[in-house]
């Protein structure tokens, strides 16, 4: 399982796609990954839950 807090934060394009490869064969292999972050993450077949401080 990975936890992950603002993986893409200060990455610039090619580092945002490197991180992408690296979660998506995570979870292809049955990983898990708990992210927390502000941007949407193009990531297939995701199950997400938004937090509003409404």
């Amino acid at each position: 399982m990975w936890l992950l807090d603002e993986p893409t934060t200060a990455l610039d394009a090619k580092g945002q796609s490197w991180m992408m490869s690296l979660l998506e064969q995570h979870l292809s292999i049955g990983g898990i990954a708990v992210i927390a972050t502000h941007h949407e993450l193009p990531i297939k077949n995701i199950h997400s839950i938004f937090l509003d401080n409404t």
